[in-house]
């Protein structure tokens, strides 16, 4: 089969798109998370889960020191993009098991292909670990964090569709709160960029009702299934989700 990537920023649906997708396209799909947060992860190391444990002690204690109490949730950016300060051989390690945890999703995914799943993809590591988007996040990464994202978006494997729910940043910044709308400019930018190396890339208006960029969505996909495989003359149902 063939994986398809959902992409975009913050508050652009992807995770919602993805569910509904999976539930009423008619085709055998599996859902895999493709981004860099472990915490938002659906398949992750037990090694990743263990230094996303560690870094959220870390992060509560020097919390705690500073401002005398616990912070209820922790900021996604200061799991992931924090500055290290460990010694080498932490930041070895940690550079190690980021290879492995990104080539043991990979590994998912080539499993539910080769049982005749369609894999959708919640982010990619191709779009997420571009230079635009990375540097906008941090400036001062260690050159194990820089080597980690240059194989990434150089070498991992790219998703063979992909489909950018483009909406534009204040609109995304209304809705979800989170990045600045400075940030998902030039995040939206770095997606654009990613784009034009791949074949298939398309943009969908993330800006309409969900119901009409769901409609968008399977669209293409459905589009792209008959492309792959028109031997096969008849798709699968699609069991389209009722209208609220």
């Amino acid at each position: 089969m063939f994986t398809v990537a959902l992409i975009g920023g913050d508050g652009a649906g992807k995770s919602s798109i993805a569910n509904r997708v999976i539930q009423s396209s008619g085709l055998p799909m599996k859902y895999l998370y493709m981004g860099l947060s472990t915490r938002s992860s659906n398949h992750a190391l037990p090694t990743s889960r263990m230094v996303l444990y560690l870094k959220k002690r870390m992060y509560k204690k020097g919390a705690k020191k500073a401002e005398g109490h616990l912070p209820e949730e922790i900021p996604a950016s200061e799991l992931e993009y924090s500055e290290e300060t460990h010694g080498w051989l932490w930041n070895t390690a940690r550079f190690l098991n980021r290879l492995a945890e990104a080539w043991y999703r990979e590994l998912i995914s080539i499993n539910y292909q080769m049982r005749g799943n369609v894999v959708i993809y919640d982010r990619h590591f191709f779009f997420d670990t571009a230079p635009g988007v990375i540097n906008s996040q941090n400036q001062s990464l260690l050159l194990l964090d820089r080597l980690y994202f240059w194989l990434m978006s150089h070498w991992y494997p790219k998703p063979t569709l992909t489909i950018f729910l483009d909406a534009p940043p204040w609109l995304l910044y209304r809705r979800k709160g989170e990045a600045t709308p400075e940030y998902l400019e030039q995040q939206r930018n770095s997606f654009l960029a990613q784009g034009k190396k791949l074949a298939h890339f398309i943009q969908v208006d993330a800006s309409q009702p969900l119901d009409a960029v769901y409609d968008d969505v399977i669209h293409h996909i459905l589009d792209f299934y008959t492309l792959q495989y028109p031997q096969r003359s008849v798709l699968p149902q699609q069991n389209k989700v009722a209208r609220k």
